[in-house]
C-alpha cells in the first residue's frame, strides 16, 4: 500500500466518525476523577532549570509583526546564538503556562497554545546544538516546572 492509496483511511474514519445524531443522542460527560496527567512527565531526567527573568523588550508586539510589511526593523550582524535566557523566553511565549484558573475541584492551566482543554498534552522537543549553558542534544521542555530535561545527548545523536 502506498501512501496516495488512502481508501482504507476513508473507510475506517467513515466507519468511526461522529455524526450529529450520535453527538446529540449521546449521554457522554467528562470523568473529572478520571482525568490523564496535563503533562508528561520524566522521572528518571534530571530537570534542568530555565531561568524566569527574560531581557526587557522595547519592541511591542503588533510593530515587531508588521516589521517586515512596514519600515525595517534594525537587525544585529552575524551569527547570533541564544543564550538560555532567550531560549526561556521563547519556550515560554511558544508552550508556556499563561494563565491559572482555581475552581472547587482543582486548577485550569492555560498555555500558550490550545491543546484540547488539557484532556490530551502536546509536548515540545528541544533539539539543540551547543548553547551557552547547554549542552547539544535533544530535550524535553516541561513548562509543569520550566525546565528542559535532556531526552538524548549530542553522543547518541551521533551514533543513531
Amino acid at each position: 500500500m502506498s501512501n496516495r492509496d488512502t481508501a482504507a483511511t476513508v473507510d475506517y474514519h467513515e466507519a468511526t466518525k461522529h455524526s450529529e445524531q450520535s453527538t446529540r443522542a449521546s449521554r457522554h460527560f467528562l470523568d473529572w476523577d478520571n482525568k490523564p496527567l496535563p503533562f508528561k512527565i520524566y522521572r528518571d531526567l534530571d530537570p534542568i532549570p530555565l531561568p524566569r527573568s527574560f531581557p526587557a523588550n522595547d519592541l511591542p508586539a503588533l510593530q515587531a509583526i508588521a516589521a517586515p510589511v512596514a519600515a525595517p526593523v534594525a537587525r544585529a550582524e552575524g551569527e547570533r546564538i541564544p543564550d538560555l535566557a532567550t531560549l526561556a523566553r521563547v519556550l515560554d511565549l511558544s508552550a508556556g503556562i499563561t494563565k491559572r484558573k482555581r475552581y472547587p475541584g482543582g486548577e485550569i492551566l492555560f498555555r500558550a497554545y490550545p491543546n484540547t482543554g488539557a484532556l490530551h498534552h502536546i509536548d515540545l522537543y528541544l533539539v539543540a546544538g551547543d548553547l551557552p549553558g547547554l549542552a547539544a542534544g535533544v530535550y524535553h521542555f516541561g513548562p509543569h516546572d520550566f525546565a528542559l530535561r535532556l531526552a538524548a545527548g549530542e553522543g547518541e545523536l551521533r551514533a543513531a
